[in-house]
């Protein structure tokens, strides 16, 4: 950037006397606007320790260069600075937050004696950021009439994090078709695009530049889909080096052949039915294990809706402590046939994989297989009244009032561990709710925490007694085997070392783990 091309803008040195209260006394904007793009210089007294400065050039070499800006690609292209940027901020939004973060403290009480003890400075401050904020409104609006029109209008088709890289390939590809993908089957741009951000920059890059040069895309997308899946069982190998353990990673590597091959061709279906309203990463991730093709919606926001519905419960059913393969199944297909209602039921404070989680959780421990045919409404309804309980049994809500006798009475599922008895020493299953509250009541801990992992089927509680001597054993389920999690006394006390002698017969089998308190 050339320091002499730019246009002094803001010049507020020694406005500000309350430097103590976290305002910094001088703030300097340098700025560019022309054909090409705009540029933006800002000069502080920093707490950064350095300037910022952002070039976004938008005709060729399309590019933005923002070296303080991680997210530096999520421009929305938007005439303005869009207010609710939401998990993909735009580039001019953040500009606007790392000047506020110049200007003011980070610290509320701070601000809040600077406007107390100051109210001068501060609102110099304010007055400052409203003008900050205005010349960068301005100079987005400028960006974004500066675009290829055509290119522009296509790129708004897609998510923030993926407009301007859509944008960059459409007006730097001399052949147009670029831009014809982006029209007849934006899903394999934004499959291309997620690879580069997945450690899979060659493979999308292979994909855009064959599809430059002409050939057919079946083929195309068959080759990415291969490399996709060859780059995924490479990664989970490490996992298994590393210790690390990833769901997704290891339903493609443990697929066998007839497996692999459903995968893949799910995959290829999905990112042609896919629109463009599609997250990168719902493209990315792998199929759900059942859906029916005819239940995507064509409609843009639907079709988006559905796939973060699919996709977020695509991870979340092959989990640790997952449910059996029918109810597995019988959830897909449901989530399948009801995506879109389910993402208009949800709560903003809740993801939809924690929708997923929390309807996972209540069939299994109800024991029930929705169908097609089941009202997503009222089954959601039913598993949010029965997470409700499980809370206040567990101590999460203190509301008080009567808990309900299904819920406290309901035997928990098959322990992996029978009870067991020797001369001083006794072991038995905590099999109910009721008798997990009296357990932590008795023993003086949080054991009923628990609750919801137990109904899950991922873990079970024992209530031992060694020579007399109570003790809460936690037995967890895992992939690999089982696992001995908690194991305390009362009020949390560790076991002494006769405790555990006394029950290593009874724990064979079971794998040592670093327990932590309750």
């Amino acid at each position: 950037m050339v320091q002499h091309s730019l246009h002094p803008d803001l010049d507020l040195s020694g406005h500000w006397q309350s430097e103590r209260y976290g305002l910094t006394p001088s703030v300097l904007m340098l700025w560019r606007a022309d054909a090409t793009g705009v540029a933006i210089r800002f000069d502080s007294a920093p707490q950064t320790g350095s300037p910022l400065t952002v070039e976004l050039r938008v005709v060729p070499p399309v590019e933005v260069t923002a070296p303080q800006i991680a997210a530096r690609q999520d421009w929305s292209m938007a005439r303005g600075i869009p207010m609710a940027a939401g998990r993909a901020p735009d580039l001019f939004a953040q500009i606007a937050s790392w000047v506020h973060n110049e200007i003011y403290t980070r610290n509320a009480e701070e601000r809040r004696l600077a406007r107390r003890c100051s109210p001068a400075a501060y609102e110099a401050a304010r007055c400052t950021m409203r003008q900050l904020f205005a010349r960068l409104r301005s100079l987005a609006v400028h960006a974004a009439e500066c675009c290829d029109p055509a290119a522009r209008t296509l790129a708004l088709r897609f998510p923030v994090h993926l407009r301007f890289p859509v944008y960059q390939r459409i007006v730097q590809d001399g052949s147009g078709r670029i831009a014809q993908l982006a029209t007849t089957c934006p899903g394999a741009l934004g499959f291309a695009l997620a690879l580069m951000s997945r450690n899979g920059a060659a493979i999308g890059e292979r994909l855009l530049s064959d599809v430059i040069a002409g050939r057919r895309l079946n083929p195309l997308l068959d080759e990415a889909i291969e490399a996709w899946a060859a780059g995924i069982v490479e990664q989970a190998a490490a996992d298994m080096v590393g210790g690390a353990n990833n769901p997704v990673r290891r339903r493609i590597a443990q697929a066998n052949t007839a497996e692999a091959a459903r995968i893949r061709t799910a995959q290829r279906l999905l990112i042609r039915r896919a629109g463009p309203a599609v997250y990168g990463a719902h493209l990315w991730l792998p199929p759900p294990i059942a859906f029916a093709p005819e239940d995507i919606p064509r409609a843009t926001r639907a079709n988006a809706a559905w796939f973060r519905v699919t996709k977020a419960h695509s991870t979340t059913l092959v989990a640790d402590g997952e449910p059996d393969a029918a109810l597995r199944f019988a959830i897909a297909r449901f989530a399948s046939c009801h995506a879109p209602a389910i993402w208009s039921l949800r709560r903003h404070s809740v993801s939809v994989r924690g929708e997923i989680i929390e309807l996972r959780d209540y069939l299994a421990a109800s024991r029930r297989f929705p169908s097609t045919r089941t009202d997503p409404q009222a089954l959601i309804r039913a598993a949010r009244y029965w997470h409700a309980e499980i809370d206040r049994v567990a101590g999460v809500d203190s509301e008080g009032g009567e808990l309900d006798p299904a819920i406290l009475d309901e035997p928990f599922p098959e322990p992996p561990l029978p009870a067991w008895s020797r001369p001083g020493a006794e072991v038995r299953h905590i099999a109910t709710a009721r008798e997990l509250i009296a357990e932590g009541r008795g023993m003086m801990h949080c054991v009923a925490s628990r609750l919801r992992e137990i109904i899950a089927g991922r873990c079970a509680i024992y209530h031992a007694e060694v020579r007399g001597r109570s003790l809460t054993v936690e037995i967890l389920r895992r992939d690999y085997g089982l696992v001995l999690g908690d194991f305390k006394g009362i009020a949390n006390r560790q076991p002494t070392k006769t405790e555990r002698d006394a029950l290593i017969p009874w724990l064979v089998g079971v794998a040592s783990d670093s327990p932590a308190s309750f």
